[in-house]
């Protein structure tokens, strides 16, 4: 088993837990079109952004996606909205609706739209958006519900996906956040050319800025093979301790395929860590969706646990 390990200390976090429901399903019993992550990113004015094969975006290679995750969100700041799509061939318009939920309530939204040819297989969303300055301190959750337009009319089908954010007091204030974070989970494309990676002081990640992830998704699996499960963390200062974690993908219920690892987490800020390691994924004739699990319990050297949690649904392709 191949294991990546990547450390750095970052400008914010995220706690989350992700659910995508996939629909748009051809007869052969598959989407053609599956919502790959979603979240908050800083800006630089060239991330978030998906590569394309040339200079742009940090010149990371076609498909990989760039973003520099923030989900500790303070007032008075703008950070941008992102939402990751993969096609298998589809074409059409997708249409991403974001919420902000404090405690049951919306309290911020957003629209945009985004048209996908059949050619490029990775789409980002983004929409920069102003946090609220309500004075509310807590968790929050961050959804974006997703219509995806076939061209040519047709049925639309519908993808949603939601994490859990903290919003902190502004400087000067108080509130209370969560130390230990599970970022995202799933399947990724592992490169040569250095992807997946995470941006470090001395541990560079194609000249992008410190604390920046750079992934591949890899949403649509063949049977027998060998993909490559990931998960990425993050804890916070004070946080002193380690977790045990666990990627599952489960076909009709049944779990087919696991990855397990244990990581330490301490740092003097943020530490980012990314695992990642190839898995036997059986040829048993299962064709259909398929669901990718990252649970993960982090424990303080004071013994506190916390549990962790993120899903996304691929698709077993013939």
């Amino acid at each position: 088993m191949h294991k990546l390990l990547y450390f750095t200390f970052a400008l914010m976090s995220a706690f989350g837990q992700v659910t995508v429901d996939v629909a748009a399903r051809p007869a052969a019993n598959t989407a053609n079109v599956a919502l790959a992550a979603v979240g908050m990113t800083l800006g630089d004015g060239i991330l978030p952004c998906v590569g394309l094969g040339g200079i742009d975006c940090y010149g990371v290679p076609p498909n990989n996606v760039v973003v520099q995750p923030v989900s500790f969100i303070t007032p008075n700041t703008t950070p941008i909205w992102y939402a990751v799509y993969q096609t298998n061939g589809w074409t059409g318009t997708l249409t991403a609706t974001f919420s902000l939920i404090e405690k049951g309530s919306v309290v911020q939204t957003a629209t945009q739209s985004a048209i996908a040819d059949g050619g490029a297989s990775v789409i980002m969303i983004t929409t920069p958006q102003a946090v609220p300055t309500n004075g509310y301190v807590g968790p929050v959750t961050f959804t974006v519900t997703t219509t995806a337009m076939p061209t040519g009319g047709g049925m639309p089908g519908t993808l949603k996906s939601g994490i859990l954010l903290q919003m902190v007091a502004a400087p000067g204030g108080t509130g209370k956040t969560v130390k230990v974070t599970q970022v995202m989970a799933g399947s990724l494309q592992a490169l040569g050319s250095g992807s997946p990676c995470v941006a470090n002081v001395g541990y560079p990640c194609f000249g992008t800025p410190v604390g920046t992830v750079v992934f591949q998704p890899s949403m649509f699996l063949m049977a027998p093979s060998q993909p490559t499960f990931f998960a990425v963390f993050q804890a916070a200062y004070p946080f002193r301790g380690g977790a045990s974690a666990q990627i599952q993908l489960t076909e009709a219920g049944t779990a087919v395929a696991t990855l397990g690892e244990k990581i330490g987490l301490a740092s003097n800020g943020i530490m980012t860590v990314m695992i990642s390691g190839g898995v036997n994924l059986p040829g048993n004739g299962y064709v259909g969706p398929a669901v990718l699990t990252g649970t993960a319990v982090a424990t303080s050297n004071s013994g506190a646990t916390i549990n962790l949690k993120s899903s996304v649904v691929g698709q077993i392709v013939p």
